[in-house]
């Protein structure tokens, strides 16, 4: 394989990651997650060909888009509390700066869904069973512990548009623990640390999966911290001498070789969701590639800039967090509207109907997003610029132009 990667590699100087700048090749990787999540949303079983299943599959691979979130968000933070250790105002300004970010959207989306749509559909005798059901278990959303709803009532029946918003509760946890790990572990140590956490999040989820608590396997903070720790590993590689040929030949080979066996996996098994080969290994496997295109595009591959670097992956991107955000919600009307559309006999196929609401769910949810971020978000992400790190509060400098999201 290091034949195959030599063949391809051309690095380019002018791409390669600078810590401390806004890198826009990283918005199309959020903007490749993002889409990876709908995807998998949208999918219609169908087993009528081989080329059905293996479509289904593929699609179905898109619910790792929220590792590749992780991937990033570990990289990004990571990277910003390595860049500001030291600073008297580490914790204050990185709190503050984290809630103007994702506290505004994600406590409005949870009063139109928790309380001003029941209170609506109430009123207009509109049947809401799903959403009067979470208000039952409101707690778990309204305190950022939604990943764990299934664990304590696994029989809780909870739909409305909210149970995706457990990988938001799985980063805000971890944005509460690994600043003070950053801030107290030696730097040296801190690899070690991220080894660690990456093996025993792996192991962690072996082990509920054979005891019969898969759901705390896929959604526990613990046993998806590997996909955080291994973007930390990265944000600490490209802060030591690095040379950007070998950091991209480790990725490319690191990315092929997982990408050959997830796409075995499939032919061989399938690749169903929260099944526990996906859950243990293949979450693994995912975490494997996008680390691995994660190398590749910071160390300034060809394809990967080019690939990363589109217009259209970056502005989705831009608006990942809103996208991810509202993007079931729309999925929902979607699907209720196009169930009801009848195609011509000749095209009514299920990867018509797949591609229609994919391309349905992108758009409006774009869209959606897109309003949200300039009716209401960037107003509170304007205050970011009152909280500043280290030198930026003694000079009354610009603050460090980093863009990064909490899904990502």
């Amino acid at each position: 394989m290091s034949s195959i990667a030599a063949a391809v590699e051309h690095p380019r100087p002018d791409a390669v990651y600078r810590p401390g700048r806004h890198f826009p090749v990283l918005d199309g990787l959020r903007g490749t997650a993002i889409l990876m999540v709908i995807a998998c949303h949208v999918r219609v079983e169908s087993t009528a060909s081989y080329f059905d299943r293996g479509l289904l599959h593929a699609l179905d691979f898109g619910q790792h888009g929220v590792d590749l979130f992780f991937v990033l968000s570990g990289f990004l933070i990571t990277g910003i509390l390595l860049d500001s250790k030291g600073s008297p105002s580490y914790f204050r300004t990185f709190y503050l700066r984290r809630t103007l970010r994702i506290f505004p959207l994600y406590y409005l989306y949870l009063g139109l869904r928790l309380l001003l749509i029941p209170t609506l559909a109430q009123r207009l005798h509109v049947p809401s069973s799903p959403l009067i059901a979470a208000q039952s278990h409101g707690a778990f959303f309204w305190l950022y512990g939604s990943n764990l709803l299934s664990f304590f009532y696994p029989d809780a029946s909870i739909g409305g548009g909210l149970m995706h918003l457990w990988s938001l509760a799985v980063e805000e946890q971890f944005y509460l623990v690994w600043p003070l790990l950053i801030f107290f572990v030696p730097r040296r140590a801190l690899t070690c640390v991220c080894i660690a956490v990456i093996l025993g999040g792996a192991a962690l989820r072996v082990y509920f999966c054979d005891v019969g608590l898969e759901s705390l396997a896929y959604a526990f903070t613990l046993c998806r911290a590997d996909a955080l720790a291994a973007g930390s590993l990265v944000a600490i590689a490209v802060r030591r001498p690095w040379e950007p040929q070998g950091l991209w030949r480790t990725g490319f080979l690191l990315a092929l070789s997982a990408a050959a066996l997830i796409i075995g996996r499939m032919a061989l098994w399938g690749w169903t969701p929260h099944e526990t080969g996906t859950t243990t290994y293949g979450i693994t496997l995912a975490v494997l590639l996008f680390v691995g295109l994660l190398l590749c595009a910071v160390s300034g591959g060809s394809w990967s800039a080019h690939v990363f670097n589109l217009s259209l992956l970056r502005r989705v991107g831009k608006y990942s967090y809103g996208m991810y955000v509202f993007h079931f919600f729309v999925f929902r009307a979607v699907v209720t509207v196009t169930a009801h559309v009848h195609f011509p006999g000749s095209v009514d196929t299920p990867l018509v109907r797949e591609i229609v609401q994919f391309l349905a769910v992108s758009s409006l949810t774009f869209v959606v997003a897109l309003g949200s971020w300039h009716g209401f978000e960037k107003w509170f992400l304007r205050l970011k610029d009152r909280f500043r790190y280290g030198a930026e509060e003694r000079t009354g400098g610009p603050p460090v132009p980093v863009r990064f999201s909490p899904m990502a």
